[in-house]
């Protein structure tokens, strides 16, 4: 009998197939981020809300709020944008290798 593909026998039991080994998934660290940063932004607007003016209330929501998740996502997709930069370069090489026509 064939196995299931990632699928094997474990030694501990040898009736019972063990489960295949979950894939770490590179979306999840991004979503876990975003859904962090509206949490805090949510907090920040709350905030700012009870501040007694509405100035006071506008700069802690950009003090408190606004700067940092802006950092947080720069320095989070520095990876991605890195990628994309090296993916434009290759397509650039690509297109000036290719003979003219």
């Amino acid at each position: 009998a064939r196995r299931p593909e990632g699928c094997e026998r474990d030694s501990a039991s040898p009736g019972s197939p063990r489960l295949p080994r979950r894939r770490e998934s590179s979306t999840m660290p991004a979503m876990i981020i975003h859904i962090v940063l509206i949490g805090w932004l949510y907090v920040t607007v709350l905030v700012a809300a009870t501040e007694t003016s509405l100035i006071a209330g506008i700069l802690t929501f950009i003090l408190y709020g606004g700067i940092p998740c802006c950092l947080i996502l720069y320095f989070a997709t520095s990876k991605t944008r890195r990628r994309y930069r090296a993916h434009r370069e290759r397509l650039a090489e690509q297109q000036e290798r290719r003979p003219e026509a």
